[in-house]
């Protein structure tokens, strides 16, 4: 009988399982249609630490890694979602976990699984489409965002993104997710963003940080006085 995706992960991490670190996830990457490129098996140690690694369907069975990169990109998480409803705000987050919390309120929710992956992957499907960053809360998270930003604009995309909403270094949607239990996906679109931004718009004219100073206007030497007016008067 054939190993099934979940049998493979576990196996795959079992190395890791023995270690103490607990499974957490099987996140599958598809292609449009929805079938299935590849795997991340996902978990987490009682320490914090995390434990994740690619899996792919080779002719010998599951295997770690992913199959070879496509010209065009990697897939983005939750492709089949992206195109179902064209016309939503799409949340592009860092990690799976997050992408899910968020396509579980009903939100259209995607990542391209990592800090470090934005170069690697195909974002045309967000093409002119409105998208909403919310990164994790640090220094890798910043540059994700900068970076995915950039990869919009040049898709005519209408880039916002979320800020940290006070939430604790690497805080991300699922920990503020966890702070706001009863939180909707209204109150998600509703969060102040920052850095709205359109191509166009960048490609105006920026506005100067200060009004310019008006030319000095002379003092009138009257107000100077009988004794501080000739003498000022000899300086003209």
């Amino acid at each position: 009988m054939a190993e099934t995706p979940q049998e493979a992960a576990r196996r795959l991490a079992a190395g890791a399982i023995e270690k103490g670190y607990k499974p957490q996830a099987l996140h599958v990457y598809t292609d449009r249609a929805g079938a299935a490129l590849y795997w991340r098996i996902r978990c987490k140690h009682p320490d914090g630490k995390k434990w994740i690694r690619p899996m792919h369907l080779t002719g010998k069975g599951y295997a770690f890694g992913e199959p070879p990169t496509p010209a065009h990109g990697r897939p983005l998480y939750r492709l089949p979602q992206l195109h179902a409803d064209t016309s939503a705000v799409v949340f592009v987050v860092e990690g799976e976990t997050c992408a899910d919390a968020l396509a579980a309120l009903g939100l259209v929710a995607t990542t391209s699984g990592s800090a470090t992956s934005a170069d690697a992957t195909d974002w045309t499907p967000l093409q002119g489409r409105s998208v909403t960053l919310w990164p994790d809360n640090d220094a890798p998270g910043s540059k994700y965002a900068a970076d995915v930003a950039a990869k919009l604009r040049e898709l005519d995309c209408t880039v916002q993104r979320i800020a940290a909403l006070d939430l604790p270094e690497h805080g991300d949607a699922v920990d503020w997710l966890v702070l706001n239990p009863g939180a909707t996906a209204a109150d998600v679109l509703a969060l102040a963003c920052e850095g709205a931004a359109t191509v166009a718009t960048l490609a105006t004219e920026p506005e100067p940080l200060r009004r310019p100073v008006p030319p000095a206007q002379p003092y009138p030497l009257a107000e100077l006085g009988p004794l501080l007016a000739p003498a000022a008067q000899s300086l003209r």
